[in-house]
């Protein structure tokens, strides 16, 4: 019984990573299990903003996130 909860312990450490949506945090726009989409530009005081400077690499990733 030992094992299984050491399992299902490290289950529940991994999915609050997990993010169904796409999400902005600190680090960027975020979805998956901690995929960055776009890396967040400038500081904490403006607020998080999004660069898309590689727009290729953002349009696979939706791409493939949403199978379209």
């Amino acid at each position: 019984m030992h094992q299984a909860q050491e399992i299902l312990q490290k289950w529940n450490e991994r999915s609050r990573r997990f993010r169904p949506r796409m999400e902005i945090t600190r680090d960027g726009l975020m979805l998956g299990a901690g995929t960055i989409l776009a890396e967040a530009l400038g500081d904490e005081r403006s607020g998080p903003r999004i660069a898309l400077g590689d727009e290729l690499r953002v349009m696979a990733l939706l791409t493939t996130a949403y199978e379209q």
